[in-house]
């Protein structure tokens, strides 16, 4: 019988998560990817027939939540992301003066609304 010890499982699952955390969110190299998932997840959700930019209300509704949450699992969000975190994310979007679906996500503008706000896509 083999024993794993308790040490090399939270190290396996700490290297594990810094992975994901760096592909997803935080290294420079994947703001294309990231900005290219951003893009995807802006068509599904006008192919569900989502107004965006969403309204505060829409944003509040578990309509849209439910979309929010079936378009991420299309495109392939992370499983660290979730649906409340993105509308954190596009609430913190708004804040620094751009409009999620409205503003070309290649755009420097909301590049750089994104970098500020990637930490509350974890929130």
């Amino acid at each position: 019988m083999t024993f794993i010890r308790a040490t090399d499982v939270r190290a396996g699952l700490v290297t594990a998560l810094l992975v994901v955390l760096t592909a997803c969110c935080m290294a420079p190299s994947a703001a294309g990817a990231d900005n290219s998932r951003l893009a995807q997840l802006q068509a599904c959700l006008k192919a569900k027939h989502f107004k965006l930019p969403p309204t505060d209300a829409e944003l509040k509704s578990k309509k849209f939540a439910a979309g929010l949450q079936v378009c991420m699992d299309k495109v392939g969000f992370p499983h660290l992301v979730t649906a409340q975190g993105v509308i954190n994310f596009i609430t913190c979007l708004r804040n620094h003066g751009v409009e999620f679906g409205t503003t070309p996500v290649g755009s420097a503008k909301f590049k750089k609304a994104a970098q500020a706000c990637r930490p509350e896509l974890f929130g």
